[in-house]
């Protein structure tokens, strides 16, 4: 369990294994996400940097190393993911659905659960490319 969110996010307690919370099948995997615009959280950063070559190598080694270390505890680990930092954090969608295939590819996840939630555009792309 958590609270907070960046500079005020902390650990509150752990789950137990009565707790209605717990999964004995699932394994997660916390990613933090690169600030690319103020999105409302007062923390402005360069628009362009959603595109950068650094930035997207950056994310990429945090999710191969996210998702190979849910294979280390768990080897049929199927990974659920999202657009992660996509929201307040103001990343493209676009291109982290990417970043998080490659990721989960190079990793040797045999599946990916990709939740775009409300963006439609990703969720046809997704839906067409379920056997890629």
């Amino acid at each position: 369990r958590h609270s907070g969110f960046l500079d005020t996010f902390s650990f509150v307690a752990g789950v137990n294994r009565s707790d209605p919370d717990f999964f004995y099948d699932a394994v997660q995997v916390v990613i933090d996400a690169r600030i690319y615009d103020s999105g409302g959280i007062g923390r402005p950063y360069r628009y362009d940097h959603k595109l950068q070559v650094e930035d997207a190598h950056r994310d990429l080694q945090k999710a191969f190393i996210g998702f190979q270390g849910a294979l280390q505890i768990s080897p049929a680990a199927v990974c659920a993911t999202g657009n992660w930092g996509c929201g307040a954090f103001g990343g493209s969608a676009a291109v982290k659905v990417f970043i998080q295939w490659m990721a989960a590819s190079l990793a040797g996840l045999e599946s990916l659960e990709y939740f775009p939630w409300d963006d439609g555009v990703i969720h046809e792309f997704l839906s067409n490319s379920a056997d890629v």
